[in-house]
């Protein structure tokens, strides 16, 4: 090849990168040709081989980006660490890592996960070298850490003050002056319903419009016919920060901008966004309606925005959105089904018609049970959800207790509950703009293994629990003289044990006397499916399958107790105990099975998993391809009941996923539970359903018999029981070895006296 020849191909190569770079995917994006950057992506990753690695790292990073725009968390996540796997060159690089990281547990309200990526980006970033780092990539780092500091106790504005500084293009300066602008709404709601301060308040609000008119700006140079994801984000936000400062019908109209800022040609660009809009809306109408009571007109109206919202919602579900929790801008909650539970409340308080309860049961059912891909229409149906208030009232009337649906809102803060009892249904408020003290409901095992009686914190808290959910239910049951009940659950309160919930007549030596353990026997159950398809007879087991995995040679602690209590109880019961890693002995059908072993939650995903040694497990989503009918399950693990939740509230914890595969019964714990005291107490469990009794009352009989003899609530607290009763019976006892004794006296003595006689 000659020199010339040479020269013209290096040029050709050079032109050839330069304009590729000018056309990355990111580029494409923030230049609002998102469909062309999708496009290039999908070529890129598909021959990955012919790309260069920088190609690669921008197709990773654009969907990454692209992800989070969109509220698809769980994405965003994959492509981040698919990015930096790719692109991980220097100190920067690893700082711009975390700042995401960071920001992804900031959307998934982990604060502690949150801090501790924080720490490190910042503590990665000042060992950066940035004279040849893009100012934009210095601007998106700031941006994602501001964003990240919001629930944080660094939370600093002028993180955000820098990426406005650094930002270079359109895009950039857009969603960082959207971020500034959430940033002073979250003030501005701190001093929203506080006297004083107004002129804090004042400067907020206007700063905050500052920011959203520059957003808006900057949005209209990338689109200049104002149709973009982008405007409707900022109009949805600035609207919001309207309400907060009481000018609704300047609220109303930014609303109507956010949603003709999606229709191009009619078609929606965003089904999420427009759904999002359409719940803002409906939102303000239940502000307005809140605030002048005689205007049931706007609630109905409500009505109809959500009802509009359904199907774009429904598009939007189906499509990819399935682990989003939070939505990037703090709007409203999304969920129309959620928010149309509150409009059929406030429209029941105005009519009293019981249809609206009807409706309510149906929603909540939604929210809690129906698989997230499914098509919710026949839930919608008033007939059919008729006929499922009455299934509920008959089996209350059949067995004389009492079903309490419970169903949460963020927004408003609203606790309210439907109540069946054996002749009548009630819906009854628990908690009405108050409720966020549920999150005083996490408790941590420290404040519980104190002793309570000098904990004033934990008092309070178990107090709490009762006032906001129970107080206004516990005068209903005892004018019937119900004592049991089952509880469907809500994600809200779903680390709430009923049982440590006290009342008011507590005195120093009374706490557990205090407590609702004394007066109900409490089951619980994720939707009113799962309680009215469970076996109309009580199952019945003949023995009970261990599952307690051998941990000696694996990086996971022995259970010591996997190996004692199968000892202690085999002489009252049939048991069949499997210490290799047997994953067919958990997925039988008609058995009672007891798993004896560590139990983990992925950091990143909704799975869990029964650990069995250090490769194999049971995962959770592998219990879902499975039929379960007729089993039980006794899951003595760390913190076997609690999961991650779902969007729509639902729970996604074990005993959920093994109710929803047709499980009987499954008993689950809050928190982990001490090697000795779990098996004092599984010991006397068993010894209560050696006497004949009935599951659920054999484990309140077992709380009581250690509450009594002042055993802290962490040893005997943690219990939960999901799903409906059982019977164990007793070993058959064997007379084989008395028939044979007896046998060989009577021909002793038969011998003796042929003996005697000759």
């Amino acid at each position: 090849m000659t020199k010339k020849t040479t020269l013209i191909v290096l040029l050709i190569s050079i032109f050839t990168s330069t304009s590729f770079a000018q056309n990355l995917p990111l580029k494409l994006f923030w230049n609002g040709k998102t469909n062309e950057a999708i496009a290039l992506s999908k070529k890129i990753l598909l021959n990955k081989n012919t790309y260069s690695n920088q190609e690669l790292s921008s197709s990773y990073d654009f969907l990454a980006e692209y992800n989070i725009d969109q509220g698809h968390y769980e994405a965003f996540l994959k492509f981040v660490n698919l990015d930096f796997k790719t692109n991980h060159r220097t100190a920067f690089d690893s700082a711009f890592f975390y700042a995401r990281i960071a920001n992804y547990y900031h959307c998934y309200i982990n604060p502690d996960s949150s801090l501790y990526f924080f720490l490190k980006a910042k503590d990665c970033f000042s060992k950066a070298t940035l004279n040849l780092t893009d100012s934009n990539s210095i601007a998106r780092y700031y941006g994602y850490l501001g964003n990240a500091s919001r629930n944080l106790r660094y939370r600093n504005v002028s993180l955000l003050d820098s990426a406005n500084l650094f930002a270079k293009t359109a895009f950039t300066q857009a969603v960082n002056h959207r971020k500034y602008a959430t940033f002073l709404i979250d003030e501005i709601s701190n001093f929203t319903n506080k006297k004083g301060k107004k002129l804090k308040f004042k400067q907020d609000y206007s700063n905050c419009i500052s920011h959203l008119k520059l957003a808006e700006k900057k949005a209209s140079e990338i689109f200049k016919n104002k149709k973009s994801d982008l405007h409707s984000r900022i109009f949805n936000l600035w609207a919001l920060a309207e309400r907060l400062n009481s000018n609704i019908s300047k609220s109303h109209k930014l609303t109507k901008m956010a949603r003709s800022s999606l229709i191009d040609n009619k078609n929606v660009l965003n089904p999420f966004e427009y759904a999002a809009s359409l719940n803002a809306d409906a939102s303000l109408k239940l502000s307005q309606y809140r605030e002048k009571k005689n205007r049931i007109k706007l609630v109905y109206e409500a009505e109809k925005l959500l009802k509009i919202s359904i199907p774009y919602w429904e598009k939007f579900l189906k499509k990819e959105l399935y682990f989003s929790k939070k939505n990037f801008d703090d709007r409203y909650s999304l969920n129309p089904y959620n928010k149309l539970t509150i409009v059929y409340y406030e429209l029941y308080k105005f009519t009293k018609n019981i249809n609206y309860i009807y409706k309510i049961q149906g929603l909540s059912e939604i929210i809690k049970f129906t698989d997230i891909t499914s098509n919710k229409k026949a839930l919608l149906n008033d007939s059919l959800n008729k006929e499922l208030s009455k299934k509920i009232q008959n089996l209350c009337s059949k067995n004389n207790y009492a079903i309490i649906n419970f169903i949460g809102s963020n927004n408003p803060n609203n606790l309210i509950a439907i109540v069946s009892i054996p002749d009548t249904t009630l819906i009854i408020s628990c908690s009405e703009n108050e409720f966020t003290k549920h999150i005083t409901f996490d408790y941590s095992i420290k404040d519980i293994v104190t002793d309570p009686l000098k904990n004033k914190l934990l008092i309070n808290i178990l107090k709490e629990a009762y006032h906001l959910c129970f107080q206004n239910i516990n005068a209903v049951l005892e004018k019937k003289k119900i004592n049991k009940v089952h509880i469907i659950t809500h994600g809200l309160i779903s680390g709430i044990n009923f049982d440590l919930a006290i009342t008011d007549s507590i005195s120093k030596n009374l706490l557990i006397e205090s407590t609702l353990i004394n007066k109900y026997n409490f089951m619980y159950h994720s939707n009113a499916y799962s309680l009215l398809h469970a076996k109309n007879n009580i199952a019945i087991y003949k023995g009970v399958e261990i599952l307690a995995p051998n941990y000696k040679n694996t990086k996971f602690p022995e259970i010591i107790f996997g190996k004692t209590l199968p000892e202690k109880i085999k002489s009252l019961f049939q048991i069949n105990i499997s210490f290799n890693n047997n994953n067919h002995v958990f997925f039988q059908n008609n058995e009672l099975i007891q798993f004896i072993g560590h139990i983990n939650s992925h950091e990143f995903s909704n799975q869990q998993y029964l650990i069995l040694n250090d490769t194999d497990e049971i995962k959770s989503d592998a219990i879902l391809q499975h039929n379960l009918s007729g089993s039980s399950y006794l899951l003595n693990g760390c913190a076997s009941n609690v999961g991650k939740y779902e969007m729509n509230n639902r729970i996604n914890n074990l005993p959920s996923y093994l109710i929803s595969r047709n499980a009987i019964a499954v008993i689950s714990t809050l928190w982990p539970i001490d090697d000795k005291e779990n098996t004092e107490f599984l010991e006397q469990f068993y010894h209560y359903l050696s006497e004949g009794m009935i599951s659920s009352e054999a484990l309140r009989k077992t709380k009581l018999y250690f509450a009594k003899r002042n055993y802290p609530p962490s040893m005997w607290g943690a219990y939960l029981y999901y799903g409906n009763d059982f019977y164990l019976l007793k070993k058959e006892t064997s007379y084989l070895y008395l028939v044979l004794g007896i046998g060989m006296l009577f021909m002793i003595v038969a011998i003796r006296v042929i003996s005697k006689r000759k």
